[in-house]
């Protein structure tokens, strides 16, 4: 799924509409923000409101705040965000006749030692300044500070070439000088020599204005060091200007200056690399020259791509050696590629031993040179954290390949010496059909497999647009469907149903062609112990964000890596609990026992009870089960079924919730 969201943002009585994603810098948001409203960058903050929390407001101020932002948004099946723009507090103005400083916002990390601040700071003396008509006392910058500006430009740059008897190691750092003196210095050069052992510069335009500048570099006598032998650092042609050898950053160059930044951001888009060597160095690339550097820095730090796949042998050769109990299944066609299944062995006695029989599926995109599908077997830990099961690498998300890799899943589980005995029948989640529904008829005919209510509510929007239903009539019918789904009992659901009937009698048809076994939880077969969407596998989907984007052998290996160290940091964390049930099952046992400690008990028999609330349920200890269906569904037992295991024993609640 795209993980893109539309941002509403407003500014006094103004409004824009912003597109953000997870590779989205909040300095390149917050520049453009300020560029739309024309305002100050330094005096804008940025916050947003969720409507689970109407009245708090979430403040924007870095990276990671956008990727939350985005998570959570998706993770709710929301495609919009309403942000709100307001004004800090101006500080002191400062007063004629003082200096000012101006920050312009670093929205990478330079690649540069030199420069450690996230700001690049810029001196202003006043009297080069005009004064602003606005009442704070701002000032402007004249017209020369802006077509001069080489503030972004860090000063190491402009020393890249220093003058004659200068030593270098190679020709190639030679190149690399030029071009990065010739963008400080805002001028253009050809190469009159660019020979293994002569290097001979001089300006562009020399012949049509005689201009003297000229650069001549070989290796000293008996070594390979080369030293500039010649160099006349002045122009007289007058054709500088702020693009003047931008078209010297060559491919290399550019991917020379990413590696640092692709260490942290593999997932950076051509798009945000053009951005950013403009917003950080005034440099204009297109599009073309930003990707083919992008996939040259990658190749500089992963490897190639293309070599990634003959070493999948060898990696698959080192997983069976170093981690017993694993599958590894390579696929090939006409000794090519075609597709891969992985299942770590500790991941498999993980899920065997401490899961419960409830898996969630999904594929997502990978974002290398090759591109390719994910698929994703994905399970709930037993305090309701991701669990990787299993993946697969195919070349798209068909029938085919979900089958291939259902197949991969009955394998691990049930082909064993000591089969799969889960104590309910194993529950299969999935986000649409594409294969994944006939497949899981075929491998796991005993299996339940269960939609995704997000993803179902999402497609019923559509649906009823296509009807005809204005778009807030289908929101509104659709949040119906929504709440329906989570009801417990069937009595809750046809009454939230009936609400969809009496508003239109054709969105009710469609609801129950959807077949509500297959997604509601008051008729579903199975027990999915309150889980009816696919978050889990979407979770997982962005927390393999980085992964995805690298060469197909280095992705398997830092998802190993992840699960190696999720597991553990869970391991160490459970030797410090101190109870029987893992924390989360835990906090949700204490509540429901704080909440039936105000009910009303009456004893049936020796094991049923009724309990007396807002009305009466029947709860039977011996079967464990009640009627408001909570416990059926979660499996832990309600605030009715605590309140008549403390009528009897207080104690009792925690022996019956480990039975569950």
């Amino acid at each position: 799924m795209e993980d893109s969201l539309m941002c509403v943002i407003s500014f006094n009585s103004n409004a824009t509409l912003i597109k953000v994603n997870s590779t989205t810098i909040f300095a390149e948001l917050k520049m453009i923000v300020a560029e739309n409203f024309r305002e100050s960058y330094e005096s804008l903050l940025i916050s947003y409101s969720i409507e689970k929390f109407p009245n708090v407001s979430f403040e924007l101020s870095k990276d990671e705040d956008i990727l939350n932002m985005i998570d959570y948004h998706r993770s709710m099946g929301l495609n919009t965000v309403t942000m709100t723009v307001t004004k800090r507090d101006e500080g002191p103005t400062h007063a004629i006749g003082t200096e000012t400083e101006l920050s312009v916002p670093n929205v990478s990390t330079q690649s540069s030692e030199h420069i450690e601040e996230p700001y690049e700071r810029i001196t202003i003396e006043e009297s080069e300044r005009i004064p602003n008509d606005n009442p704070q006392g701002e000032h402007v910058w004249m017209m020369n500070d802006v077509v001069s500006d080489s503030s972004r430009i860090p000063a190491w740059w402009h020393e890249a070439i220093t003058g004659k008897g200068q030593q270098f190691e190679s020709a190639k750092e030679v190149r690399m000088a030029l071009i990065y003196y010739s963008i400080a210095k805002k001028f253009a050069f050809n190469y009159v020599n660019n020979e293994p052992k002569r290097i001979r510069a001089s300006c562009m335009f020399r012949k049509e204005t005689k201009c003297p500048w000229l650069l001549f570099a070989s290796p000293l006598r008996n070594v390979s060091t080369f030293a500039i032998k010649k160099f006349v650092p002045q122009h007289t042609c007058g054709q500088h200007n702020s693009t003047a050898g931008h078209f010297r950053a060559s491919r290399r160059w550019i991917a020379s200056m990413l590696q640092s930044v692709m260490k942290r951001r593999p997932y950076i888009t051509p798009t945000d690399i053009r951005k950013e060597l403009h917003s950080q160095y005034g440099l204009r690339v297109n599009y073309s020259k930003a990707w083919r550097a992008k996939e040259t820095a990658k190749d500089q730090i992963f490897g190639c791509a293309r070599h990634s796949y003959d070493l999948l042998s060898w990696y698959q050769m080192k997983v069976m050696e170093t981690n017993p109990g694993s599958v590894f299944t390579i696929e090939q066609e006409d000794t090519r590629f075609k597709r891969l299944f992985v299942s770590y062995g500790a991941c498999i006695q993980g899920f065997l031993k401490g899961c419960r029989p409830l898996l969630f599926l999904d594929g997502t995109f990978l974002k290398d040179r090759y591109k390719g599908i994910l698929l994703g077997a994905t399970a709930y830990d037993g305090n309701q954290g991701i669990f990787p099961l299993a993946f697969s690498v195919c070349d798209q998300e068909n029938e085919a390949n979900w089958s291939w890799f259902i197949q991969g899943l009955r394998y691990i589980l049930y082909n064993r010496t000591e089969p799969y005995n889960p104590p309910h029948p194993l529950v299969i989640l999935s986000d649409a059909d594409k294969g994944i529904k006939q497949s899981l008829k075929n491998i796991f005919p005993d299996a339940y497999h269960s939609r995704c209510v997000l993803h179902l509510v999402e497609n019923y929007k559509l649906k009823l647009r296509e009807m005809g239903f204005a778009s807030s009539a289908a929101q509104r019918i659709s949040k119906l469907l929504e709440f329906a789904a989570y009801k417990y009992t069937e009595r809750e659901f046809k009454a939230v149903l009936h609400q969809i009937r009496m508003t239109d009698q054709r969105a009710y048809q469609v609801a129950l062609s959807y077949g509500p076994s297959n997604w509601a939880n008051s008729v579903f077969p199975g027990i999915r112990y309150g889980h009816i969407t696919s978050n889990v596998a979407e979770s997982f989907n962005s927390w393999i964000r980085v992964a995805r984007t690298l060469p197909i052998c280095d992705m398997m290996d830092h998802i190993r890596v992840q699960i190696m160290e999720r597991m553990n940091t869970r391991r160490v964390m459970a030797t410090n609990w101190n109870s029987y049930l893992c924390p989360e099952a835990e906090k949700i046992l204490q509540e429901n026992v704080t909440k039936g400690s105000t009910l009303e008990v009456s004893h049936s028999t020796a094991e049923i009870f009724e309990v007396s609330s807002q009305k009466s349920v029947q709860v039977d200890l011996d079967h464990k089960t009640c009627t408001c269906r909570a416990w059926d569904i979660l499996r832990i037992p309600c605030k009715h079924a605590c309140a008549a295991i403390n009528f009897m024993h207080r104690e009792m609640c925690t022996s019956f919730a480990i039975g569950s």
